[in-house]
């Protein structure tokens, strides 16, 4: 079973490595330490626990080698969006920031706010590029040091706000100089009214996971039009297509994703599959939060 949080590796020396709902949305963007702010017109909902509401803060830098235009750069781009008000349940704003944060890449997930946490990030990575190849680049020899180019991303994306569950995930993208970059996401989703993440055990019983799985397979080959039989035939490793806690709810069902290599060779890319409430809701244990959604 994948770890939930997606493993983010840079080969440098480093520890770093659709919407529904939205309420009153601000965006902050920051540029080589110059912050600008922006503010869009702000709507309430009747309904206080409809939803949450929204800031967006975007940092990014560049460090080129030896601090030359024309050299290979280092470049960290960070687009976080995170609550600033609205329902947030049995959680206080600033708990359920350090629930967000928590869940991002290694490196911004050590409990500050997101606006502190990417600020670090970002200055932690270009701290370390600068380290590993500032000596390398004295040497490098012009047109022929592509491989120095370094470039990390990371932003979020809300996809479920609503009936007390905040849905969200997390895109991250590392190009370390290699053959091609590598691209993964990261679905999470907030309990509010319960104050925690869900996961999978949130939704059905240890025994009822082999059931979920064969479901899963049966998807995925009728949306390819074949069989799951014939899936091996079309690259997918059906022993690998299991349900974890990489999963987003939905208004009409659960849907997990598989990042490149998780179930397929790298050129199949990103595959989702959705399993409807009607599928799955005799198999949702008794006291499981999604109750509140499926059942209705």
């Amino acid at each position: 079973m994948r770890c939930k949080t997606i493993l983010f590796i840079l080969t440098v020396a480093l520890l770093i490595p659709a919407c529904q709902g939205w309420n009153g949305n601000k965006k902050e963007q920051e540029s080589n330490g110059t912050t600008t702010a922006a503010q869009s017109q702000t709507t309430t909902k009747k309904d206080t626990q409809a939803s949450l509401q929204f800031t967006t803060f975007s940092t990014s830098q560049a460090k080129h080698v030896g601090d030359k235009e024309d050299q290979p750069k280092g470049e960290v781009k960070i687009d976080l969006t995170y609550p600033v008000g609205g329902y947030t349940g049995k959680l206080s704003l600033e708990q359920l920031n350090r629930l967000f944060t928590s869940t991002l890449p290694d490196g911004m997930n050590e409990g500050s706010s997101p606006k502190a946490a990417a600020q670090r990030f970002v200055k932690t990575y270009i701290d370390n590029y600068a380290a590993e190849m500032g000596a390398l680049g004295k040497k490098a020899k012009r047109g022929n040091n592509a491989w120095m180019n370094y470039e990390t991303t990371v932003s979020t994306r809300n996809l479920y706000n609503d009936k007390g569950f905040w849905g969200y995930a997390i895109d991250t993208y590392s190009f370390t100089g290699g053959a091609h970059g590598m691209k993964a996401t990261s679905y999470n989703v907030i309990d509010l009214e319960r104050g925690r993440l869900l996961s999978l055990k949130d939704l059905f019983a240890e025994s009822d996971y082999p059931v979920i799985n064969r479901m899963l397979c049966q998807q995925l080959a009728e949306s390819l039009g074949t069989s799951v039989d014939r899936l091996a035939g079309e690259d997918y490793e059906t022993e690998n297509i299991i349900a974890d806690d990489n999963f987003m709810i939905s208004a009409t069902g659960i849907t997990w994703l598989f990042n490149p290599y998780d179930i397929a060779p790298y050129a199949k890319g990103t595959v989702t599959i959705t399993l409807s409430y009607r599928a799955i809701l005799g198999y949702l244990i008794d006291n499981s939060p999604l109750l509140r959604i499926a059942s209705k």
